[in-house]
């Protein structure tokens, strides 16, 4: 391996911030110790300030109170108007006096913050409000020259509870300084405690830096003994790593490698360490690799293995190979390192390319069995039709014979009278005769085209919903009873017997078609696997309404008393082709194309319930109301699966 660049003045550098950043602390810690008992003595003067010019205002304002209740005052001006009854020489005194307190008591309130000194205040101000409405009343009779009694009568007012009020106020005035004074001092003691606690601790953090800043050197000097020691392993790790590792400069110089790198380009040591990184890359891709480098340096970000994007690497020999790199920087700026780490990845390239291949081979051979599959369903219900046009045929084959029959009597008997009127020899009684055949005749025929139409009818709508796929209302069990009619030349080569238990009422607004190849399905399932030609048996379908949380369901329960279905089977019955009577014609799509048609086109759920001997039930929840069939749902997972 290389010996690394030379980071001695990284290192030192790196130290001498260090150690410069712990004395900054240590003087920023002083000096926000110093600000804070600064603010704190500020406080205890502004707190102070402000309480003597409160108390100043609170003492002016009390003063000026006091003197329009004692002499020279309010009052005083007041009472001597009363006494002298001079009203040219006190009435602009008086008014002037009571838009001063006025003032006053309106700037002593919002001083004041105690309840019971605005209280007091309040007692205050009722007095004199008390004796200016008794000047407004007094002036006029003192213009009017009433004499004394009159105007004492009117003017009794009792002075003491105002008097008493405003001793209280000065009294509070003064335990209020003394409660600020107090408080004062409690603030500045506390302020000079935490100054002496602040210095304390200032001293306790130079002396901790102090001793960290000794513990830090005596560690760097371990450090660089321990970095040195580490570099070394690390560089005889490299050598024994399994990938070729290439260290870059900024410049895109080579300054270190690995013993991987000089095997897999071919260059020995000293080669590779002359080279720039763009020489070890196809021609083509210098340029733009020259660009990338610098953006790298410039904003360098670790980037891992893994990330799926295979480069091109040039051998000594002009050969390519292509590698899997990822990228770590170490240093700083111009010092900084990139880390080159490349993997060959020729031959697991090579094994994608051709696991590609295969998938996109297996992709068109699955696409093919579906089509295949899809042809096969299509070719089933083409069989399921034809089975429906040859259960038509032989139905309505007799009801249609009698008629031809009776029609052919009916006019062999005319033509029979018809002779013996043109002979002359037609009594009354062969003419009645002949009338009563021609009755029989009719009636026979109306009945039995009646019947043909209505099966032919019958046949008609099943075979409709069948080959189309449009959405209507429809009975269920009159519907059930048309599709077991189109079934019926295949039920009476067997011995079984089919209960149907269906409410008359009950509708359902869904697929027929679907519904009706369901039903189809499910009888053909049974007759073909759950019993022997021979067996006698019962097939009971019973249809419910119930209630499910999101809106009314059908429940149609399917069940037979035939052979069951081994456990072992339950997981593949619904399974496309899967069979166990491949041999005897089973082509494994019946009940395929059933689970798919209640789980995609009904939009609902089949289970399955069967044991050995037990027989087998089937049951379906389908929606009442198909909300819209147009878009494609994802088919459910039974609980269970069905026999095939």
């Amino acid at each position: 391996m290389s010996p690394h660049p030379d980071t001695s003045a990284t290192t030192h550098r790196r130290q001498t911030h260090l150690i410069a950043l712990c004395g900054a602390m240590v003087i920023l810690l002083a000096l926000i110790f110093g600000a804070l008992s600064l603010l704190r003595f500020q406080a205890v003067e502004t707190a102070w300030e402000e309480h003597n010019a409160r108390a100043t205002a609170i003492g002016e304002a009390q003063t000026e109170i006091t003197r329009h209740i004692g002499y020279g005052g309010f009052i005083h001006n007041f009472k001597n108007l009363v006494l002298r009854g001079d009203l040219p020489r006190y009435q602009a005194k008086i008014e002037a006096d009571i838009a001063g307190f006025r003032v006053q008591f309106a700037h002593l309130e919002n001083l004041l913050r105690v309840p019971e000194d605005k209280l007091a205040l309040a007692q205050v101000r009722a007095t004199l409000e008390d004796y200016a409405a008794k000047y407004q009343r007094v002036a006029p009779m003192v213009a009017a020259g009433a004499s004394s009694a009159e105007i004492d009568a009117v003017v009794k007012i009792d002075d003491a509870p105002a008097l008493k009020a405003l001793a209280q106020l000065n009294g509070r005035a003064v335990v209020r300084a003394q409660l600020t004074l107090e408080t004062a001092k409690a603030i500045h003691a506390e302020a000079v405690r935490f100054s002496q606690i602040g210095g304390a601790l200032v001293i306790a953090a130079m002396i901790f830096a102090t001793l960290a800043l000794l513990r830090f050197l005596n560690n760097l000097v371990v450090a660089h003994a321990t970095i040195r020691h580490t570099r070394q392993r690390l560089d005889l790790l490299l050598d024994t790593a399994p990938d070729a590792m290439l260290s870059v400069a900024p410049n895109g110089r080579i300054v270190r490698v690995n013993h991987m790198a000089e095997k897999f380009f071919g260059y020995s040591s000293s080669e590779l360490l002359g080279l720039t990184v763009e020489q070890l890359i196809p021609p083509n891709y210098r340029e733009v690799h020259s660009v990338q480098r610098a953006n790298y340096f410039t904003q360098a970000r670790h980037r891992p293995m893994g990330g799926g994007l295979a480069l091109s690497a040039l051998k000594r020999d002009g050969s390519q190979a292509l590698v899997e790199i990822s990228l770590s920087h170490s240093g700083e700026a111009a010092e900084r390192l990139a880390t080159v780490t490349l993997r060959d990845v020729t031959e697991r390239e090579q094994t994608r390319q051709d696991l590609v291949a295969a998938k996109q081979q297996a992709e068109r051979a699955l696409a093919q069995q579906q089509q295949m599959q899809d042809e096969l369903v299509q070719v089933e219900k083409l069989a399921a039709l034809g089975g429906l046009v040859a259960g038509v045929a032989h139905e309505v084959n007799t009801p249609i014979g009698v008629t031809l029959s009776a029609a052919t009597h009916l006019d062999a008997e005319t033509q029979k009278t018809d002779r013996a009127y043109q002979a002359g020899d037609l009594s009354e009684e062969g003419l009645s005769d002949y009338f009563a055949t021609a009755r029989q005749a009719t009636q026979l025929m109306t009945l039995n085209s009646q019947r043909a139409a209505d099966l032919i009818q019958s046949f008609k709508q099943v075979a409709v919903d069948q080959t189309g796929g449009e959405r209507r209302s429809f009975a269920v069990a009159s519907y059930i009873d048309e599709v077991l009619l189109s079934l019926r030349p295949h039920l009476k080569k067997s011995h079984i017997e089919i209960r149907v238990n269906c409410p008359p009422a009950l509708t359902l607004d869904s697929l027929p078609g679907a519904f009706s190849q369901v039903l189809t399905n499910l009888v053909m399932n049974a007759l073909f696997h759950a019993f022997t030609p021979e067996q006698t048996g019962h097939i009971d379908i019973t249809v419910v309404a119930v209630a499910a949380v999101d809106g009314a369901q059908l429940r149609l329960i399917f069940r037979d008393d035939g052979k069951g279905i081994p456990p072992e089977l339950h997981v593949r019955v619904f399974e496309p082709f899967f069979t166990t009577r491949r041999s005897s014609g089973g082509s494994g799509l019946g009940l395929h194309i059933v689970h798919s048609i209640v789980t995609q086109a009904l939009k609902g759920t089949l289970a399955l319930d069967s044991r050995p001997g037990q027989g087998t039930t089937f049951t379906l929840h389908l929606p009442r109301s198909l909300a819209d069939t147009s878009s494609p749902t994802t088919p459910s997972t039974p609980s269970s699966e069905p026999r095939v």
